[in-house]
């Protein structure tokens, strides 16, 4: 089994019973449950949440516990009605991008980080993956300019940019 332990969840599901209406403990329950194989439950847990998040959240919510599944074709379809609903969430874009990516929809994939990286140029998880993608897809001289743009703008987080666009 992968994720937390089974008694990290009981104290999870614990701390809940204390305390239902905790947004982020009943995040972290769902992500618990989702990282245990138990997809049902964890989509049961954020159930209770849809009266109190933002639509967009609560699908991208939804469709990180499928990312987290492999189930990518299900995460897709949730994050890009989540981009309807608020097309100015970076985060619901780069996902999408993940998602698009593990699918080897490329050039869609690459639409939606591009987009996630303008809507915020702070994180540089978009530009990472848009990385990795040019490489995957044998597009070296793209990915060596996304590094480039990566080391100009990230220049103290090479640990974390390396393993997904190496030098």
């Amino acid at each position: 089994m992968e994720g937390d332990s089974p008694g990290a969840l009981l104290a999870l599901a614990r701390a809940l019973g204390k305390a239902p209406g905790d947004a982020s403990l009943r995040l972290r329950y769902a992500h618990a449950l989702g990282a245990a194989g138990r997809q049902s439950d964890a989509d049961a847990a954020l159930e209770p949440l849809a009266a109190s998040l933002p639509r967009h959240r609560l699908l991208l919510e939804r469709a990180l516990l499928r990312l987290s599944s492999d189930r990518n074709e299900e995460a897709r379809g949730l994050l890009q009605e989540a981009a309807r609903v608020d097309g100015g969430n970076a985060a619901v874009h780069y996902y999408l991008g993940v998602a698009l990516y593990r699918l080897e929809q490329w050039g869609r994939a690459e639409e939606e980080l591009r987009l996630s990286d303008r809507l915020d140029p702070t994180d540089f998880r978009s530009l990472a993956l848009l990385c990795a993608l040019q490489r995957d897809a044998g597009r070296g001289d793209d990915a060596s300019i996304s590094r480039a743009m990566l080391e100009r703008r990230f220049a103290a987080r090479h640990a974390e940019f390396d393993a997904a666009c190496p030098p």
